[in-house]
């Protein structure tokens, strides 16, 4: 079961957002989780179901190279926001990669 951070908040009047959260959701259970857990809790960096701008947020008064995980709004996969150099502004600094691979297999 995952945290309600990571089951994001509800969504309402979207069935498409509510589809992908559900298969980003299957998708991370059965393929990252156990690559992700460490001594049974998640990194402090993965933040699950945030927006881009909530990530935005966090980031905003981080130095240079402070970095966040968090599930991409529009595919299954995960999108890594970061503080960017002074004045590039943030989304200068975000990187995604649909079904990422996490570690080596």
């Amino acid at each position: 079961m995952l945290s309600p951070s990571l089951r994001g908040p509800p969504v309402q009047g979207d069935p498409a957002l509510g589809a992908l959260r559900a298969r980003t959701q299957l998708w991370f259970q059965q393929t990252q989780v156990g690559r992700l857990r460490a001594e049974g809790e998640l990194p402090p960096w993965f933040h699950g179901f945030i927006s881009r701008r909530e990530a935005e947020q966090l980031l905003q008064d981080e130095p240079l190279g402070c970095f966040l995980v968090r599930f991409s709004e529009s595919t299954v996969g995960f999108v890594l926001p970061f503080s960017p150099a002074p004045g590039a502004g943030i989304a200068a600094g975000t990187l995604s990669w649909p079904r990422i691979r996490m570690g080596s297999t």
